[in-house]
């Protein structure tokens, strides 16, 4: 898994998605704040297929949103919750680009020692390099995120960093922010 941002080339398709859920809560008398992240891809036909839909960050979406917001997030997050008025967004002029490192076996009972342990090499990371460690529901995996001028610098700059590294028995997509 990963992702990058920021997304320029936004079908239209995915924006009448978004404004039907939102008909939909507000028909059922739902008042909703706070994440909500459609996962949404178009097939070679251009027929959307919903993913998902999460109401809480996702990862590793959120990382690579939150790396390129120019806003104070703690007030952003601050606001929402308490139901102030948000003014839009400010968003820096950087690309960001995240990856998932996941453990091939799911079932695992490791911790974050073992990551580091695993890959010396990847702690501490280095400048503009960002990791954070998961080691939920016994899933041991990491998300790292970069940023840069511009996606596909992005992308090199994070798999040159792990281009000859030791992954053991770990693994990640290799083409997050080339397939746009």
């Amino acid at each position: 898994m990963g992702s990058y941002s920021p997304v320029t080339d936004v079908n239209p398709i995915i924006h009448s998605y978004v404004d039907r859920l939102r008909e939909l809560l507000k028909l059922k008398g739902i008042s909703y704040i706070g994440f909500l992240y459609l996962g949404i891809i178009i097939d070679k036909n251009g027929t959307p297929i919903v993913l998902e839909i999460n109401t809480r960050p996702g990862c590793p979406e959120i990382q690579s949103i939150l790396s390129v917001i120019d806003d104070d997030i703690v007030d952003l997050f601050y606001k929402a919750a308490t139901n102030q008025e948000l003014k839009p967004v400010k968003f820096s002029n950087k690309s960001a680009v995240s990856i998932r490192i996941i453990n091939k076996e799911y079932n695992l009972d490791l911790t974050k020692n073992d990551i580091i342990i695993r890959f010396p090499e990847l702690y501490p990371p280095i400048e503009n390099i960002c990791i954070q460690y998961n080691t939920q529901q016994n899933i041991l995996s990491s998300v790292i995120t970069t940023t840069a001028d511009n996606i596909d610098l992005a992308s090199d700059n994070l798999y040159a960093f792990l281009k000859n590294k030791n992954m053991g028995n770990f693994t990640y997509r290799k083409d997050i922010g080339y397939l746009r």
